[in-house]
């Protein structure tokens, strides 16, 4: 793999300021607007003597073990250094809009092709070092102080391993991402191979060999350690009939008209919804919200939660301004599936049946004469907070789109419900 030499200090003062987050004044209990300066002063010196590193925790999500720093100075330093890693590599971090917007053009060609999906058994964990500590210790593309920091991060996390990154940490994602690079051009360029799509370890491949044994090549191009996962495995012959066909993937769910035209010009018929693993995901979060609310006759917390599930909001970017000023990215129902859109053939299934879905399940659990929360719905509600109930909808959150703000504290509490749910 090329390697290309960093130009610019890995730890300066602008560099630290880039990889602010408007967000870890709460989060760290700190003040970026009156202690800047200081702020940055201790991440300076927490790079130039990062022994302090080995001070983290080790939290559960997800059922993965990640790890969490405490320290705010070690934090922007493994952050600083992550930015430098990427740069100074050219490593691209992946982008799930474009991803998907490539699947898109890919599968509505209405020629003949086999989709795969494939992801690795426990990625993280067997991330081969050796090589990695060769390419970015034992060479000149990282700045002497970076590399002391490199060093230090193997030393802690990485310790008599000959494999494996800790999760949770932005760095590890930085290499795991510089893990796959050779992999990925490998993929790209077997001509069997017609799109190769990656976020993380999360694979979509498209080829229009419908026999092709990719099980055999992805194996033969995967860093030595790195291995499929026989449980994570997905094929799907597209062309080969005349039925509907799904598939999901990022959030995502792809539905494909097979009754096509091979020999015509005219792009498949697909619809591109919210997918069924997201809008189960986003009912049982409904269900837990209204599970606390039981418990606690929390009312406004309840209708906030309710508003942040059907509507859209602005959460704070990677960075901040050099001024201080915080720039936000859209998220909530419409931001996260913009893409979804309605196919033209009749028997397709449309994204707007499925956010009608969400509107009539969510509201019989609020009203329903048979739900078990109707009840502590109408006695622990006032009127107008009911009536609010009443008229949120994530079809009118996706189509208007709607959008709601809050504190972050209050943003914490709002997903306590299902972050921390039993």
């Amino acid at each position: 793999m090329q390697i290309h030499r960093m130009v610019g200090a890995a730890f300066s003062r602008q560099a630290f300021a880039r990889v602010l987050r408007a967000g870890d004044s709460t989060r760290f209990g700190v003040d970026l607007k009156t202690d800047r300066e200081s702020i940055i002063s201790a991440a300076i010196e927490r790079a130039n003597d990062p022994t302090e590193l080995n001070q983290f925790e080790t939290v559960t999500i997800n059922g993965k073990p990640c790890v969490f720093y405490s320290d705010y100075a070690s934090t922007l330093t493994l952050r600083a250094l992550a930015n430098h890693v990427r740069q100074a590599l050219k490593i691209p971090l992946p982008n799930r809009e474009e991803i998907i917007r490539g699947v898109v053009q890919t599968i509505e060609d209405a020629t003949p092709m086999a989709i795969y999906r494939r992801d690795l058994t426990s990625f993280y964990e067997t991330i081969p070092l050796r090589r990695m500590r060769e390419a970015l210790l034992d060479s000149a593309v990282l700045s002497p102080t970076a590399s002391r920091v490199l060093e230090r991060y193997f030393a802690v996390h990485c310790s008599g391993k000959t494999s494996g990154l800790p999760r949770g940490l932005s760095l590890s994602a930085v290499l795991a991402e510089w893990t796959l690079q050779e992999f990925d051009q490998a993929i790209r360029s077997n001509p069997a191979i017609h799109r190769h799509f990656r976020f993380s370890d999360d694979m979509l491949i498209v080829s229009h060999d419908v026999s092709l044994n990719l099980n055999a090549v992805i194996s033969s191009a995967l860093p030595d350690g790195l291995q499929l996962n026989p449980k994570k495995q997905f094929n799907l012959a597209v062309g080969t009939g005349h039925k509907q066909m799904y598939f999901d993937y990022l959030g995502y769910g792809f539905y494909l008209c097979e009754d096509v035209n091979a020999q015509s010009c005219a792009p498949r018929e697909i619809s591109v919804c919210i997918s069924t693993r997201k809008i189960s995901k986003i009912k049982s979060r409904v269900i837990m919200s209204l599970k606390d609310f039981r418990k606690t006759h929390d009312s406004a917390l309840l209708v906030d939660r309710l508003i942040y599930l059907t509507s859209n909001y602005g959460v704070p970017r990677t960075k901040m301004t050099t001024r201080g000023r915080r720039r936000r990215v859209n998220s909530g129902i419409y931001f996260n599936y913009r893409l979804c859109k309605n196919g033209k053939t009749p028997t397709l299934p449309r994204y707007t049946d499925g956010l009608s879905a969400l509107d009539g399940f969510t509201q019989s659990l609020l009203f329903g004469p048979g739900s078990e929360f109707s009840a502590a719905v109408q006695t622990h509600c006032a009127a107008g907070q009911r009536a609010e109930l009443k008229r949120m909808s994530f079809l009118r959150g996706f189509d208007v789109p709607m959008r709601c703000r809050f504190h972050l504290t209050r943003i914490n509490k709002i997903k306590a419900a299902w972050t921390y749910a039993a």
